[in-house]
C-alpha cells in the first residue's frame, strides 16, 4: 500500500517542495526550543524540577 502511495506523490510535479519546507519548519522549531532551553534561567529551571517534591505547599489538598 505504501507504494502505491509513493507512486502517486512522484507522479505529482513539484512535491519535492513540500518536503523542503517540512524539514525548515522541523529545523525551525527545533533550533528555537534548544536556544530557549539554554536561555532559560538555571533557578527557574531548578524550581521547576524540584515542584513534584516540594513537601512545602499548602494548596496541596487543603481545599476542603
Amino acid at each position: 500500500m505504501l507504494s502505491f502511495i509513493k507512486h502517486h506523490f512522484d507522479t505529482i510535479e513539484g512535491i519535492g517542495i513540500y518536503q523542503i519546507i517540512a524539514t525548515l519548519i522541523f529545523l525551525g522549531v527545533f533550533v528555537s526550543m534548544v536556544v530557549y532551553a539554554f536561555v532559560l534561567k538555571k533557578n527557574y529551571m531548578k524550581e521547576n524540577a524540584e515542584l513534584p517534591l516540594d513537601e512545602n505547599d499548602d494548596n496541596l489538598l487543603n481545599n476542603n
